[in-house]
């Protein structure tokens, strides 16, 4: 019986972040973009048992500073259990390590960034069976990469 239990509640604690269907809202995107946004992308699907979850967003205005319009995209992917999310974050970050992508403690069970401090900024992050992209693109003077890092930690259901 304790064996049942520890079991089922594994399985629920794997699905309770894909539950809450984490979303970014129009606020939470103008504080990490630094300007008014518009949501232009909210898509869900499953295939293969991976259910997926993406929005995209862009600025209302060009920076004044860099000249550049600022866009945001979020993807969520929910799989049947951890371990196809890790190697899928794992494979990214070996990819990218030698643009300079880095390892970060502190985002869910494991996470990485990667930016090039001019045009974008990425985070990917993973919890249980939950794997979370967030890219900022064509970075601007007024985006924040702490509000960035503050919105993937609520996404993740991380304090």
């Amino acid at each position: 019986m304790k064996i049942l239990s520890l079991f089922l509640f594994l399985l629920i604690s794997d699905y309770s972040i894909a539950q809450q269907k984490p979303m970014l809202t129009v606020s939470e995107v103008s504080k990490i973009l630094g300007e008014p946004v518009k949501l232009m992308r909210d898509t869900s699907s499953t295939q293969n048992g991976v259910s997926q979850k993406i929005q995209e967003f862009i600025a209302l205005k060009k920076d004044a500073v860099s000249g550049k319009t600022g866009n945001l995209y979020y993807m969520m992917e929910t799989y049947p259990k951890a371990e196809p999310a890790s190697k899928l974050l794992n494979e990214f970050l070996e990819s990218n390590r030698r643009g300079g992508a880095k390892s970060v403690s502190g985002i869910g069970d494991e996470a990485f960034t990667h930016t090039d401090n001019q045009n974008f900024m990425l985070i990917i992050a993973r919890k249980k069976n939950v794997l979370i992209r967030l890219k900022i693109n064509k970075l601007t003077s007024v985006a924040s990469t702490s509000e960035l890092i503050k919105a993937a930690k609520r996404l993740l259901g991380d304090k």
